[in-house]
């Protein structure tokens, strides 16, 4: 896996398990087994970082909610495998992460949410 995929699949991680803004860059580095100026060369800041993970997580899953619609039997059984899917994201990320981005990452916010 490449490094960066690394990165942010540890940060989503850790976005599951605490606040964004709680998360530091001397914990992922560390859980990465990685120097901090290794991560810092791969994202120039945790904003950059944050956003760039949100927007593969929201990437990965409009590919799937398409993949959904597109092997469905019917717009019916497509429909409630997309609402399951949508309730299982929502188990995964949170309301408390969404609330958290929202008041402490308002710009990322705007344009992922």
């Amino acid at each position: 896996m490449e490094l960066r995929e690394r990165i942010i699949n540890e940060n989503f991680r850790l976005l599951t398990t605490k606040s964004a803004k709680a998360i530091t860059m001397d914990e992922l580095a560390s859980n990465l087994g990685i120097s901090k100026r290794t991560l810092y060369e791969n994202f120039s800041d945790k904003k950059t970082l944050l956003e760039e993970c949100l927007l593969n997580f929201i990437n990965k899953n409009k590919q799937e909610s398409e993949k959904i619609w597109d092997e469905s039997e019917n717009a019916m059984v497509a429909f409630i495998t997309y609402m399951q899917k949508a309730n299982d994201l929502m188990n995964t990320i949170g309301f408390d992460l969404i609330m958290d981005i929202k008041e402490y990452f308002p710009e990322i916010f705007a344009h992922t949410f």
